[in-house]
């Protein structure tokens, strides 16, 4: 599926698989990468030095050999266990070293099977992370959106809100006066009650302290009303039979109904 056909469930999904497969080449790049480590020369100043020493070495053999068959007269079998004994010797002394030169002139081609692998993973993985970068502009883009959809939906069901109907009618206005009058969405162990109230504080400082464990609650609003009191009884009043006597939030009264009685829940 193209990123742009996603919505933020499956693109949020894939992210967490993508993420998977970039830990998996990662752990495969790292042990590749220790499996090359032994066979690689350790710069140029290394392999210069095993390619003059395993050079002297194999000068020096030569010369003893040269010495010996000239200065004395020593048989063929002789000779021989001679140049074997000097060239293990001569191995030994550049071991460290001579193996490097060895990999210079050898066959290299297992080596280049294993740095084309870790190279590829390590394309593969960029790829991912470009993959995903993608995907999450996809999922902030969606959420942004979606944010903007609700914002709109919000302002049309406030406008739209019976609550202004009855503020209108006992002649209260937003925005003047001390008491705030709000309007909440509580959960309590996964059934929704619709809480109205007044305060002189804010809602968070009012229940500060006060949510018991399996309840939450959302403020779909608050504001100062100039006649909040009386705001608050005439709803009572209009909705009493969709109050619900409850405890919520630490109250239990006319307060709380089972319905979105001001029509302002638009999740």
């Amino acid at each position: 599926m193209k990123i742009n056909q996603m919505n933020i469930g499956q693109a949020n999904q894939e992210i967490e698989l993508r993420n998977g497969y970039i830990q998996h080449n990662q752990e495969v790049i790292f042990k590749k990468r220790n499996m090359l480590k032994p066979l690689e020369p350790q710069g140029t100043f290394a392999k210069l030095a095993g390619a003059i020493t395993f050079i002297i070495s194999m000068a020096v053999l030569i010369t003893i050999i040269y010495k010996v068959m000239q200065y004395t007269r020593i048989d063929g079998d002789v000779t021989l266990f001679f140049i074997i004994v000097f060239v293990i010797a001569s191995l030994i002394i550049s071991y460290k070293t001579a193996n490097k030169v060895l990999w210079m002139f050898g066959d290299t081609s297992h080596i280049e099977a294993l740095s084309s692998s870790i190279a590829n993973a390590e394309r593969i993985v960029a790829r991912d992370y470009n993959y995903i970068e993608d995907l999450r502009k996809r999922v902030e883009t969606l959420e942004k959106l979606e944010h903007d959809r609700m914002v709109a939906r919000r302002k049309k069901a406030m406008d739209a809100s019976p609550l202004h109907v009855h503020a209108n009618d006992i002649g209260s206005q937003e925005g003047i006066g001390e008491r705030r009058f709000y309007y909440l969405k509580v959960t309590k162990r996964g059934k929704v009650y619709y809480k109205i109230g007044i305060t002189n504080r804010s809602v968070r400082e009012r229940y500060s302290g006060n949510v018991a464990g399996g309840e939450k609650y959302e403020i779909l609003y608050e504001k100062i009303h100039s006649k909040a009191e009386t705001l608050e009884t005439a709803i009572k009043r209009y909705y009493r039979k969709h109050n619900e006597p409850v405890n919520v939030l630490g109250t239990k009264g006319t307060e709380v109904f089972n319905t979105d009685i001001l029509k302002m829940d638009v999740a």
